[in-house]
């Protein structure tokens, strides 16, 4: 099974040295901001972003 380092790697010539998704310009913070937070009702957007 590949590590979270290998399928999020962080490389600060790409999107600004942001956590991405391996072979896709999409980070980690863009996702997290268009998830749904009604299936984690306890998180608030907040605590992950900050």
């Amino acid at each position: 099974m590949n590590s979270l380092r290998d399928r999020v790697p962080i490389n600060p010539d790409v999107m600004m040295g942001k956590p991405t998704i391996r072979g896709l310009r999409i980070t980690v913070e863009q996702i997290l901001k268009r998830w749904p937070l009604v299936y984690q009702p306890k998180i608030c957007s907040k605590s992950i972003l900050n």
